[in-house]
């Protein structure tokens, strides 16, 4: 049987959390996330891609986690950030880095397997 977040055809979030996969072909909703955990800190604000079967999904509090489409779960959580310099306004994966903006102009790049950042600047609005 082909797996459920296989289906999925878009991909959103919820202010609490829920990152929802839309089978459009299937006119179906389904939930991934843990349901126990869930809260508006956790608020999906922004979603990338960075390889073909997985999305970056960066929620309000700062957290960038790593989900598989393939697999339907969450594979990697990383802080990149602190809620108090504002939410996620972009993400992008590149082969070696993970880069973030958030509302305030501030532009990091995370370098994969390092926990501080490689280079920040604020761009001017």
């Amino acid at each position: 049987m082909e797996d459920i977040s296989q289906v999925c055809s878009v991909w959103v979030g919820s202010e609490t959390g829920i990152l929802k996969g839309v089978s459009l072909s299937k006119k179906h909703a389904f939930n991934f996330c843990e349901m126990n955990c869930l809260s508006r800190d956790q608020e999906v604000c922004v979603l990338g891609w960075g390889e073909p079967q997985e999305t970056e999904v960066g929620t309000v509090n700062g957290t960038v986690k790593r989900f598989s489409t393939e697999k339907g779960i969450i594979t990697e959580t990383r802080r990149c950030g602190e809620s108090n310099q504002g939410r996620f306004t972009g993400l992008a994966v590149t082969d070696r880095a993970r880069i973030t903006c958030v509302e305030t102009g501030l532009q990091r790049v995370w370098k994969e397997g390092n926990t501080d950042t490689v280079n920040e600047q604020l761009l001017h609005r």
